[in-house]
């Protein structure tokens, strides 16, 4: 017979598991509409508290569910040393009003933070799903391709195209020399290399150390992210609304990565002298001696205050982000134009932050908030409520899980989108092909896991970063420790002092003992000893 304890805890966990049922129903009748409202919801006969699938309303429509909903559309956009500065992350200087636009369409991450502070190692492990302390790629130069724990494995976009996608990207996706090309169906290129040299009112190499800043007399086509839009751009109007294969279509930019060189237009929206610096910890005699190396390695901030151009700086960062800002507000323009829109999972991210002169320091590579702290937008249609917000503190590596798992998702939302369309058009019911009525089904991923995606989940606090690569099959389980086995000698049961615990414990397996049962090789003491 159960205790009230026990019993109160079984009546909590059915009242947890049904609140999970009825938020995923809540959330997917809020993305659906009314169709989908009307089509679910609580049963009179079931137990109070619980939420069960009722009969669908007459005027939804039935369809041949024998085939697999078409997976949805990806558009992957991602930056390069952009810090959390944009205007809907609270930055009020900053000029980004697509990258508002894209997160007022779908959900914002206000604490996203990179895998590593710098490109490669923070890219790799977001496209394989291994951090750097399991590759040992902490730099530049390491090659995931020929990696011993990676190079077995396909990459994120090779994980898609596995599963039936297209892929086709242009710009910096991957740390560029390190781009996978037979991953790609197509691959623009575009890489950093291929920037024509412009003209400039200011000397070539203008800036302070390696810290380059100038404008440059030119437009927007003359830059290679552009060029990487454009051929995003061209990509688009070339899809079809109905795909037998989806795609995966990443744009990459460049900047703000150094150089910090955009057309003069950019820099005219900032005036120098409504400029705003970030705070400076005025002297590092608090941080620990580890602490304060870091920060002076570089040895770029005393260079920029006295020369006095560190607002010049700070303004040409800004115009970087407003440049990049305004190559997005073109790919959404055309994504909106196109005839995949209502079907395409758009994700911008960035690789890591970027000092500005914060704790005395300038570039990247430290652990700081400014160098790691990331955005992140995910529009997911059917799934992220619009104009939604997230304040838990996830990470890239969430990322790979995340698309795996919202294509499934969003592929079932679009699926009932569209069959709330044909019941709107046909005013009443729709047949089957193959003539089954099956009003009685429950649409797969009204409620449950596929409901419940990553995004919720990171919500919650309960999504856990991979540990292994793409592919890779599920470690094993640890075997029991056995008695004294990789125990120190001083540390084996045998050699500890005979109290009571121990001695419960050898009564216990010289019982079993006597019993014909042998030795007991793997135990539980409390178990032994009756707790």
């Amino acid at each position: 017979m159960k205790t009230p304890a026990q019993e109160n805890n079984r009546v909590n966990r059915v009242n947890r598991r049904a609140f999970v049922k009825t938020a995923a129903l809540a959330g997917a009748g809020l993305a659906l509409g009314p169709a989908l409202a009307r089509a679910f919801g609580k049963d009179d006969s079931s137990p109070a508290g619980t939420a069960t699938a009722k009969t669908v309303n007459t005027k939804l429509p039935t369809v041949n569910r024998g085939g697999t909903a078409a997976a949805p559309n990806i558009l992957m956009l991602a930056a390069d040393d952009l810090r959390a500065w944009l205007h809907c992350l609270g930055c009020a200087q900053v000029k980004t009003p697509n990258l508002d636009r894209l997160a007022a369409m779908g959900m914002l991450f206000t604490r996203s933070y990179c895998p590593a502070p710098l490109c490669n190692p923070s890219r790799t492990a977001l496209f394989t799903g291994r951090r750097p302390g399991a590759t040992g790629i902490y730099g530049n130069s390491g090659d995931w391709r020929s990696n011993e724990v990676t190079r077995d494995f396909p990459s994120l976009i090779g994980w898609l195209r596995e599963h039936g996608y297209q892929t086709f990207g242009a710009g910096k996706i991957f740390h560029e020399i390190f781009t996978k090309l037979s991953e790609w169906d197509d691959y623009g290129g575009t890489g950093l290399n291929a920037q024509k040299p412009l003209p400039s009112p200011a000397p070539d190499g203008d800036g302070v150390l390696d810290i380059t800043f100038r404008p440059l007399i030119g437009e927007d086509k003359d830059m290679v992210d552009s060029n990487a839009v454009d051929y995003c751009i061209a990509k688009l109007r070339t899809m079809p609304a109905t795909n037998e294969k989806p795609f995966l279509l990443g744009c990459g930019f460049h900047k703000p990565h150094l150089s910090l060189e955009v057309p003069q237009k950019y820099f005219d929206m900032y005036p120098l002298d409504q400029i705003e610096l970030p705070q400076v910890q005025p002297t590092l005699d608090g941080l620990p001696p580890a602490g304060a190396r870091v920060a002076r390695e570089g040895g770029e901030y005393e260079p920029m205050i006295k020369s006095g151009r560190w607002k010049e700086a700070v303004r040409a960062y800004l115009a970087c982000i407003t440049f990049i800002d305004t190559q997005i507000g073109r790919l959404l323009d055309a994504l909106e134009n196109s005839a995949c829109k209502d079907n395409t999972i758009i994700l911008f991210w960035t690789d890591h932050g970027w000092h500005l002169g914060e704790k005395q320091h300038w570039k990247k590579l430290t652990l700081w908030e400014e160098a790691t702290r990331t955005p992140l937008i995910w529009v997911v249609p059917g799934v992220t409520p619009p104009g939604s917000a997230c304040a838990r503190t996830v990470d890239h590596m969430g990322i790979s899980d995340a698309l795996r798992t919202c294509r499934r998702a969003c592929a079932d939302a679009h699926r009932r989108r569209k069959l709330r369309l044909v019941a709107e058009k046909s005013g009443g019911r729709v047949e089957s092909s193959g003539g089954d009525d099956e009003q009685t089904k429950q649409p797969r991923g009204a409620h449950g896991k596929m409901a419940l995606h990553p995004l919720c989940r990171w919500r919650r606090g309960t999504l856990r970063s991979r540990s292994r690569p793409l592919g890779m099959e599920k470690p094993r389980r640890r075997p029991a420790l056995r008695l004294g086995e990789g125990r120190p000698e001083a540390m084996a049961p045998e050699n500890q002092p005979p109290h009571q615990h121990h001695l419960r414990a050898k009564q216990a397996r010289q019982r079993q003992a006597r019993r014909g049962g042998g030795v007991t090789k793997y135990f539980n003491p409390k178990t032994a000893i009756g707790i």
